[in-house]
C-alpha cells in the first residue's frame, strides 16, 4: 500500500519541491520510500506561485511523457480548465512504483516520438530513460523494419536514440542530440566536439559518423572516436579506415593514433599500405606512425623501403631512414645497402639532416653506439 494524500497528509509541500535542484530525482526518491507524490504535484499545478507550477510540471512530465498542454506560466484562476482534467484523469492510472517502476504505455511514448512536437519528444525520452535499453532497442528495430521512412520521422528517431544514449554523459543531451540528428554540417561538428574527451559511453554515437558522406565531419568524429576510446577504439575503426579515400581523414587517424602508443599496432597493416601513398603528406603521416610503433609484426617491402631512400621529397627520406634505424632493418635485400643508397639516388639524400639521419640508422642496424667512420660511410 503506498501512501499519499489519502493517508493522512501531504507526501510532498511546495517548499520541498522549490528546494529541490533536481524535481524528478525528489520523486523518485519518495517513490523508493513506496509513497506516491502524484496527488501532490498535480495539486500544485493549481498554486498560485509560478515556480511550484513549474516544478510540478516538469516532475510530472517526466513521469507521464506527457504535459497534457498545461502552461505553467498562465494564472491558474485563468487557465483553461481542460489540462488540469486530463492530469486529475492521469492520476486514476496506477502509478510508477505500482507498476514496478515501469509504464504501461510505451506504446503512446514512441507514438509522441514518431508523431509529436520537439516538447513532446523530449518529454516521451524522459519517461523512457527508466528503461534505455528496452527504448533503443524499440527504436533501432523500427528503424531496421521500416527503412522507407520519410526523412522527419527518421531524423525523430535517431535524435531520439541520441538523447537517450547521452542522458548521462551531458546535461546537454537534448541539444547535442538535436544537432547530431540534423543536416547542417557546422551543427553536427560542434556537437561532437562537444563529446570530446568524455567517457567510452559516448563510441555508440560518434560510431554513426564514421561513414557520414561529409569528409570534415568523418575527419571530427574519427578523431574524437580515437580520443574517447584509445586503443579499445582501433578495432572498431579499422573497417572504416580500410575503405577512407579523404586524404585528412587518415592522417588525423595516423596522428591520433599516434598520441597513444598502444593503439599503433592496430594500426600497423594500414600504415605500411599508405607508406607507399603517392601523396607525399600521407606516405609521411605513415611512416612517423610507423616508426613509433615499438615492436612491429610487419614491416614495409624492402624495395619499398628503398624507394622511399631515392623519393623527391627530403622529409619522406629523412623519415624513410628513420624507420628503418628505428626498426634495425637490415634483413636482405636491404643488409648493406643502406650505406649504398646514397651513392645510387646522388643528391637525393644528400644535405646534413639527411646525412645526419643516415648515421643514426646505419648506427642503429649495425648495433654500434659509436662509429668514428660513419661520415665517411655516407
Amino acid at each position: 500500500m503506498f501512501l499519499g494524500l489519502n493517508a493522512g497528509g501531504a507526501v510532498l509541500t511546495e517548499e520541498q519541491l522549490i528546494a529541490a535542484e533536481q524535481p524528478s530525482a525528489l520523486v523518485k526518491s519518495l517513490e523508493k520510500e513506496g509513497k506516491d507524490p502524484r496527488p501532490d504535484l498535480v495539486a500544485m499545478l493549481k498554486s498560485q506561485r509560478l515556480a511550484v507550477r513549474s516544478k510540478a510540471l516538469d516532475a510530472l512530465e517526466d513521469m507521464a511523457g506527457n504535459d497534457f498542454g498545461f502552461d505553467p506560466w498562465t494564472d491558474p484562476d485563468k487557465a483553461d480548465p481542460g489540462p488540469l482534467l486530463s492530469w486529475e484523469a492521469w492520476l486514476k492510472q496506477p502509478s510508477r512504483a505500482e507498476n514496478g517502476g515501469r509504464e504501461q504505455d510505451d506504446t503512446r511514448l514512441y507514438s509522441m516520438i514518431l508523431t509529436g512536437t520537439e516538447k513532446a519528444r523530449e518529454s516521451a525520452c524522459r519517461a523512457l530513460l527508466s528503461r534505455k535499453r528496452q527504448a533503443l532497442e524499440f527504436l533501432t528495430g523500427y528503424l531496421e523494419k521500416h527503412p522507407d521512412q520519410d526523412a522527419d520521422t527518421e531524423r525523430a528517431i535517431r535524435q531520439a536514440r541520441f538523447r537517450i544514449q547521452l542522458d548521462e554523459v551531458t546535461p546537454d543531451a537534448s541539444l547535442l542530440a538535436r544537432k547530431l540528428a540534423g543536416s547542417h554540417r557546422n551543427d553536427i561538428i560542434d556537437a561532437l566536439e562537444a563529446l570530446r574527451k568524455k567517457p567510452v559511453s559516448t563510441l555508440p554515437v560518434i560510431h554513426e559518423f564514421l561513414d557520414h558522406r561529409d569528409p570534415l565531419v568523418r575527419e571530427v568524429a574519427v578523431d574524437v572516436f580515437l580520443q574517447n576510446g584509445e586503443k579499445s577504439a582501433v578495432d572498431h575503426i579499422v573497417p572504416f579506415l580500410e575503405r577512407e579515400t579523404d586524404e585528412n581523414v587518415l592522417q588525423i587517424a595516423f596522428r591520433r593514433a599516434s598520441d597513444n602508443e598502444e593503439s599503433l599496432p592496430g594500426l600497423e597493416k594500414l600504415l605500411i599500405r599508405h607508406a607507399a601513398s603517392e601523396s607525399e603528406d600521407l606516405c609521411l603521416a605513415a611512416l612517423k606512425s610507423l616508426s613509433e610503433i615499438e615492436k612491429l609484426q610487419t614491416a614495409i617491402d624492402p624495395e619499398q623501403l628503398l624507394k622511399l631512400f631515392r623519393h623527391p621529397e627530403w622529409r619522406i627520406r629523412h623519415q624513410a631512414l628513420l624507420y628503418a634505424g628505428k626498426h634495425r632493418i637490415v634483413q636482405p635485400p636491404l643488409d648493406g645497402k643502406l650505406r649504398k643508397a646514397r651513392r645510387r639516388s646522388g643528391a637525393a639524400l644528400s644535405g646534413p639532416l639527411l646525412r645526419n639521419s643516415c648515421i643514426r640508422a646505419w648506427w642503429k642496424c649495425s648495433g654500434m653506439k659509436t662509429n668514428p667512420c660513419a661520415q665517411r660511410r655516407f
